[in-house]
């Protein structure tokens, strides 16, 4: 499994399954509109019994000396937990934003993603954290194309590259202009959380799934006698399309010891048994996948990412009219 970077939205139901094959990706709609106004210095949107009282209060800049010649005026620190010696601040100015570490001694900051030894996200977690509290970050992360709130003293911009993550490769979440809708997608798809079957060598095709959508289940049973010959490297990516089944049901599967075989079982009929203990990164994972899946407003589950025999990247919305014919595109004999 692979962990993942750093924006968290609710989940949504979506439309029952239409069938078409070979169509072209559509990127995803820009936000509709800016971040809601920030709440007051020293509020927090809403309490949460469940985190620190101090979680999501505003911080004045003037206090933290590392950060008196880096931010632009106006921009504003949102306390966000401190772990691993280092206090954290979601900064944000103008719609865009950046997590701030700040080193024990005052004096000295850092820009970026914190992950434990173990390949905790923490910096995922510390997100989630300020999301409970009733202020959402997302739009100000899916906003970051223009100048950083601390760009005033280095000239630097904030890019559309998510951290690079345990296990992950780094990807563009929102791709150059000059790359195809599907290439984007692709490569948006390397930033998920995804469950692995087969060898890498064989032909990669991934797919975004729900546990208990049929229509995944009767693709994913077809795509096995090609995954175990060494010729699908099959890439699954779960999300949530059913209901809070299936959320709970993939958070039980990613926190499984054994996430292949869990959900394998789950295809063939089998309940998803509750891990002792469930991994909160789990929880973190799917709506991470559910997000990039609503946003670029995919129609349907299964959906399926691929490139082609001849280097092509296509998608099947839903199961392929054509199996035989999805294959040869692949460059498989049937």
């Amino acid at each position: 499994m692979r962990h993942i970077a750093l924006s968290l939205v609710s989940v949504l139901a979506l439309t029952a399954p239409a069938f078409a094959s070979g169509t072209p990706a559509t990127p995803p709609a820009a936000p509709a509109a800016a971040p809601a106004a920030p709440a007051p210095a020293g509020t927090t949107a809403t309490a949460n019994p469940g985190i620190s009282p101090d979680i999501g209060k505003l911080v004045d800049v003037a206090t933290i000396p590392a950060l008196q010649n880096i931010v632009v005026a106006g921009t504003q620190l949102r306390y966000i937990g401190d772990e691993h010696g280092l206090k954290a601040y979601f900064v944000s100015n103008a719609g865009q934003a950046q997590i701030l570490y700040i080193t024990p001694d005052g004096q000295a900051s850092l820009v970026g993603a914190m992950f434990s030894g173990d390949g905790t996200p923490v910096s995922v977690m510390q997100l989630a954290r300020l999301r409970q509290t009733g202020f959402d970050p997302v739009p100000y992360l899916n906003n970051n194309v223009n100048p950083s709130p601390v760009a005033a003293a280095t000239g630097a911009t904030a890019g559309t590259t998510p951290p690079v993550t345990a296990g992950a490769t780094a990807a563009p979440a929102v791709a150059a202009p000059t790359m195809s809708a599907g290439e984007q997608l692709l490569a948006e798809t390397k930033t998920a959380s995804w469950i692995a079957f087969g060898e890498s060598a064989g032909r990669e095709v991934t797919v975004f799934m729900d546990p208990n959508c049929d229509h995944c289940h009767n693709l994913f049973k077809a795509l096995q006698p090609y995954v175990a010959a060494n010729k699908i490297y099959l890439r699954v990516i779960p999300v949530v399309v059913i209901g809070e089944n299936s959320r709970t049901d993939n958070i039980n599967i990613l926190s499984a010891a054994d996430p292949q075989a869990v959900w394998t079982a789950k295809i063939n009929g089998q309940p998803v048994p509750v891990p002792n203990p469930v991994n909160p990164q789990a929880e973190v994972s799917v709506a991470r996948n559910t997000t990039l899946f609503t946003r670029w407003q995919l129609p349907v589950a299964p959906y399926t990412v691929y490139r082609t025999n001849a280097g092509e990247v296509k998608v099947v919305s839903g199961t392929p009219t054509d199996f035989n014919a999805f294959l040869t595109d692949l460059g498989i004999t049937p």
